[in-house]
């Protein structure tokens, strides 16, 4: 893809964007931002043909990816932020309000630990590390930011930078068009992570399929509390999730890379203590 590219330097200071409050803040490093003039892929049509045919649906996919909000977004190609082993989300603060919130839905928790003993706390960490307990949804949508990561997979891919492949995201944005198609997220209002992950508990579009009704009513619901928390345990379930820690950790990394599973789990037996 050619591109016209303007290179700044973005001084990303928005410390406690993913928390929404000042005891989350994250250290963003001052990075090259790349600007991306054209607002398309270089095989835009290609790609409205290949969903089409996955979909069995030309005239919906068009009218999503041919829409004028269907383009690259470089605010999505951000430098992510540099956490120091998440050491700067586990705040004195944060645990205490962890450990208020296991004791007000104790109830409800502990019904489901019984299930599939999955331990209370856990679902609360990861409740907390995901939105920050709903309160940090994501500053994106759903098809620009899966569309943009398709677009410049191959431009932006380097070992200091790493991207998923193409297919990855081909995959993501068909799923995402299925979901939209079946009237379970709207693509450009449904408010996403940078990668395209929605809800309180971020569920990439492929993985809606480990959803799960978490109140009874018969609806899965993403941005529920009790569905966005059964369906965060049924995805660590479904990825190995078992009493053995090396299972924890490898069903927590399908969930998030990097250091995210060693500090779920820490958050999650600091807020055990009584």
């Amino acid at each position: 893809m050619r591109t016209l590219l303007m290179g700044a330097l973005a001084m990303l200071g928005f410390a406690s964007a993913r928390s929404g409050g000042p005891d989350t803040a994250f250290v963003v490093s001052p990075a090259f931002t790349v600007v991306y003039v054209v607002n398309r892929a270089a095989d835009h049509e290609r790609l409205v043909a290949a969903l089409a045919d996955s979909l069995d649906d030309f005239g919906f996919v068009a009218s999503v990816l041919d829409d004028p909000r269907c383009s690259i977004d470089s605010a999505v190609l951000r430098w992510e932020p540099q956490y120091q082993g998440y050491d700067e989300l586990i705040t004195d603060s944060s645990v205490v309000y962890g450990r208020w919130y296991l004791n007000a839905h104790r109830a409800f928790l502990d019904s489901l630990s019984v299930v599939n003993g999955i331990p209370p706390e856990l679902y609360v960490s990861q409740y907390r590390f995901e939105t920050n307990f709903g309160r940090y949804q994501g500053m994106f949508r759903v098809i620009p930011a899966l569309y943009t990561w398709y677009a410049v997979a191959k431009v932006e891919q380097s070992k200091r930078r790493p991207l998923r492949s193409r297919s990855f995201w081909r995959r993501e944005l068909a799923a995402a068009l299925r979901l939209a198609r079946n009237g379970i997220i709207d693509l450009f209002t449904t408010p996403s992570s940078r990668k395209g992950a929605f809800g309180l508990t971020q569920f990439m579009p492929s993985q809606y399929h480990l959803a799960r009704d978490g109140d009874g009513d018969g609806v899965v619901n993403l941005f529920n509390e009790h569905d966005a928390l059964v369906s965060a345990g049924n995805h660590l379930l479904a990825n190995g999730w078992s009493t053995n820690r090396r299972s924890q950790f490898q069903a927590l990394r399908r969930y998030n890379r990097g250091a995210y599973g060693r500090a779920v789990l820490r958050y999650a037996a600091l807020i055990a203590k009584p």
